[in-house]
């Protein structure tokens, strides 16, 4: 189901459900009605320098907003590069240049110590995630990093943000769902560029000690349930995606093969089984195929013609502790609330007079509901209120918390359940603040969406979550809580797509059979509880 054709049926599909919904409230009769982070591997990267360190600041080119502290000039030339290799990506890649319809944030530390305060390990050299607040891609600076020269600093940035950038287009240009090998094979193909005075080549094959001696097969990788070793996993995984694409290139029959596989995987088949009959070979004869191709004294790459970036760069200098504020910003959304808490002490110590203060604060609150600690979040928000402070961010972060606080509570038998409701109210209520100084905030319009349906409004959830889905098709979370508004209205065909889309999209066993589930009982119109009343005994109160 491509995105950006489903949003006028859903649409379409939910005035239909209103429209069957009111006239059924006429007639006096009741309408019955997923985090996948990818990383990098730093041995696939070029191979200590210290960096001369600046002070943190946002460049924002034409499709990107970078923040990081590295030297202005090698902030603005990583930019120049980046726009044109957007371009590059998107033309073998098929998709069209249009503009970004939700801000792509970057991340780039130079220091070590930045990078790991996000709960990120060493050998990770960067990462893509899309939560409900939106796309990020967070990369490490590589002279931070042992073992990488200099001078191949520059390259392996670039790679890292490559990488990240094909994850970011794949999840959200293509409005399809991809089989993990693929999305990291393509990721790390097309990391694989370098440009000459007049052409870009891309597809470079890796250097041949890592990909000659593969020890997983075809089969494991093409299995979801992959329980090999993610070396093996990556290598192989960029072998046969090279081979799929930049050699079948001129190879129309193979492209059509692999383009009916894709297909077939995106429907929800079964992946060996999709695989095997795209291609009408048996797994051994891939393999086969994959053992000839690595044997190859040379591998073919593309060539595309090369054009320097001509837009404008603007810098905006972050105000003191602003990094601060970002790095905590990204562990919220992580939920690596321990780190969070950390950055946001180390915010309180050095820059308490800061105007960003009660941001701080009301990111403090969430990273507090999310380790199920209202009593410091409670105390965190009522320094908020004092403050009198009227700004869309903090708004979205107070319907975060009330939303949290009100899943919390409502599981909590000693709190009665109109308490617990009351949260719905505040979340509501903050919500719409937000929403009313920024339309098209993810964090606020999520998690109004979803109070609105905790609280029996499901025409107004189904109507705020499609607004999240114009401009997040690959989250999840949002498609879930949408899918189960639609459902409450009488939806079920819209509801089952959005369900089948997580499926697709799902990696592990757990919650491909979750989702698997979920269809099977849609289908049967024996929707369980757990999906549609979550919390009953908050619900059965109100009743």
């Amino acid at each position: 189901m491509r995105a950006c054709a489903s949003v006028p049926r859903f649409r379409a599909g939910l005035e239909r459900a209103v429209e069957r919904r009111q006239e059924a409230e006429r007639r006096g009769r009741r309408v019955i009605p997923r985090n996948w982070m990818s990383v990098v591997l730093m041995t696939l990267l070029a191979g200590v320098a210290s960096p001369a360190q600046a002070e943190w600041a946002a460049y924002t080119s034409t499709n990107f907003t970078v923040h990081s502290d590295a030297p202005e000039s090698d902030v603005l030339e990583l930019l120049g590069d980046f726009e044109e290799y957007r371009r590059v990506a998107l033309a073998v890649m098929g998709l069209t240049d249009e503009a970004e319809n939700q801000a792509l944030r970057i991340v780039f530390p130079t220091r070590a110590d930045d990078f790991r305060a996000l709960g990120a390990r060493d050998n990770i050299a960067g990462f893509f995630y899309h939560a409900e607040f939106g796309p990020r891609i967070v990369i490490r600076g590589a002279a931070s990093r042992r073992g990488v020269r200099a001078d191949d600093a520059a390259i392996s940035d670039r790679r890292t943000l490559y990488h990240e950038y094909v994850h970011y287009l794949m999840d959200q240009k293509s409005g399809r769902n991809y089989p993990p090998w693929y999305s990291e094979g393509l990721a790390t193909v097309l990391m694989m560029v370098d440009p000459a005075e007049s052409i870009i080549k891309v597809g470079l094959p890796l250097p041949n000690v890592y990909w000659r001696n593969v020890a997983t097969t075809v089969e494991e990788i093409v299995d979801t349930d992959y329980r090999g070793g993610i070396g093996d996993f990556y290598l192989m995984s960029w072998l046969l995606t090279h081979y799929l694409t930049i050699d079948a290139a001129d190879k129309p029959e193979r492209r059509q093969q692999f383009a009916d596989y894709l297909r077939r995987y995106d429907a929800g088949e079964d992946p060996v089984e999709a695989f095997t009959a795209s291609f009408g070979h048996s797994m051994s004869d891939m393999q086969r195929a994959m053992e000839d191709y690595r044997g190859r004294r040379s591998l073919k790459v593309l060539q595309v013609p090369r054009s320097e970036y001509r837009g404008d760069v603007s810098k905006r200098a972050l105000q003191p502790g602003e990094e601060l504020y970002l790095l905590g910003d990204i562990a919220v959304e992580l939920y690596a609330s321990e780190a969070a808490l950390e950055l946001f002490d180390e915010f309180d110590e050095e820059f308490a007079d800061s105007p960003l203060r009660s941001k701080v604060l009301s990111r403090r609150a969430v990273a507090f509901a999310h380790e199920d600690d209202l009593e410091a979040g409670d105390a965190v928000v009522g320094d908020i209120l004092a403050q009198n402070v009227d700004d869309g961010d903090i708004y979205a972060d107070l319907a975060h918390y009330y939303h949290d606080r009100f899943q919390i509570q409502a599981r909590q038998e000693e709190v009665p359940p109109a308490d617990a409701r009351a949260n719905l109210e505040q979340s509501i209520r903050y919500g719409e603040l937000a929403v009313a100084r920024n339309a098209r905030d993810l964090e606020a319009l999520f998690y109004l969406g979803r109070a609105y349906g905790f609280n029996g409004d499901h025409e107004a959830a189904a109507r705020t979550l499609l607004r999240a889905f114009e401009q997040a098709p690959g989250v999840a979370d949002i498609n879930l809580a949408l899918a189960r508004a639609l459902y409450q209205m009488g939806n079920v065909g819209d509801a089952t797509l959005l369900i089948a889309r997580n499926l697709s999209a799902s990696h592990s066993e757990a919650s491909r059979q979750r989702y698997t589930d979920l269809l099977q009982q849609m289908k049967d119109g024996e929707v369980g509880p757990e999906f549609l009343d979550p919390y009953p005994r908050v619900s059965a109160a109100a009743e």
